[in-house]
């Protein structure tokens, strides 16, 4: 069947492997550690360019050359590297990140405020108290350019009409709104997040959302004085570096959070976001106490989804569980 066949080679696309470099690979597959001369005679080609055609799965990781000889790797054992390998860079990008935030008091102690870039000072202002949401509001009506949000727990406060009315019509007017919300604002707040959703924003849910944080447009970000915890002084920032690297932070956490697809059904997505959750928590090594802290649940809790996991998947171990989630393209 023909239908059938495309399908079958197009498998590894999602990986930018081109059809025609698939096709040699299966080949390669059933040859594993045959010469290259032998390789090239059996799938017709040059043996010269053997190497050449599967540059993307050497790469990869999908096929080793060797003493003249080549080898092909079964391709999940290479995606589930690829995707370690990744979990690995993110853990390490968010550990400097880190590392960052726990630097700035001793930065901002042992610097004057008043530290500028040449003879120029920094482009942004501390502003204690104040009428915030008005503020964003009157932001989001005098600027272009993309909404970017973590929202820890404004999603729950009486202004979230206000706010959802003005991201509406940016949304409508072209611009793209994001947004970050922790897993327990699917219990505790489920009709706002889908007026947010329904307004057009794309929505998406972490286990925990470190702290408040908009970004309006290219020219402004509103964040927490202090990271992570919810005062009444905020940092307004227009400065570009710093836009660039509070960007990359939204960025990062981005990345790590889950689609909401369906809000229409909460109780069911906080159990499929929850159960996301926890297998990244496994794959990441966590104890059961961490995911008892991160996730809400008691450590009996804990202990009986991740038993539940491992009979489901037919391991032995809670790490295996990871590395099985990994394999089924569940994280």
């Amino acid at each position: 069947m023909p239908g059938a066949r495309d399908n079958t080679v197009a498998a590894l696309s999602v990986l930018g492997v081109p059809a025609d470099e698939e096709r040699l690979f299966r080949a390669v597959m059933s040859m594993s550690g045959k010469s290259v001369t032998m390789t090239a005679g059996v799938v017709g080609i040059d043996p010269d360019d053997v190497r050449r055609r599967l540059a993307t799965c050497e790469q990869l990781g999908l096929v080793e050359f060797a003493d003249g000889k080549v080898f092909a790797r079964a391709p999940m054992d290479a995606i589930a590297d690829l995707a370690f390998a990744e979990v690995r860079a993110i853990r390490e990008a968010a550990d400097r990140l880190e590392a960052v935030r726990d630097a700035l008091p001793s930065v901002r102690q042992a610097f004057p405020s008043s530290l500028s870039v040449g003879d120029r000072p920094l482009d942004g202002e501390s502003k204690l108290g104040g009428d915030i949401p008005a503020m964003l509001v009157d932001w989001i009506e005098g600027s272009d350019g993309d909404l970017c949000w973590m929202r820890p727990d404004q999603y729950a406060m009486s202004h979230e009409g206000m706010l959802t009315r003005a991201v509406a019509k940016a949304i409508a007017a072209g611009r793209s709104c994001r947004a970050i919300y922790p897993v327990r604002a699917l219990e505790d707040a489920p009709e706002n997040l889908r007026a947010r959703a329904e307004a057009g924003e794309q929505v998406r849910i972490a286990a925990v959302v470190p702290t408040r944080l908009a970004i309006i447009g290219d020219g402004v970000a509103l964040l927490q004085e202090s990271f992570g915890l919810a005062s009444s002084r905020r940092l307004v920032v227009r400065e570009p570096g710093v836009l660039d690297a509070v960007h990359a932070l939204f960025e990062l956490y981005w990345e790590r959070a889950i689609e909401v697809p369906g809000l229409d059904n909460p109780t069911g997505e906080r159990r499929r976001v929850a159960r996301t959750l926890l297998l990244r928590l496994l794959a990441d090594g966590a104890k059961d106490e961490r995911i008892a802290r991160t996730l809400g649940w008691s450590l009996r809790t804990v202990r009986r989804r991740v038993a539940e996991l491992m009979d489901e998947f037919h391991v032995e171990t809670r790490f295996q569980a990871g590395v099985e989630a990994v394999r089924r393209g569940l994280l």
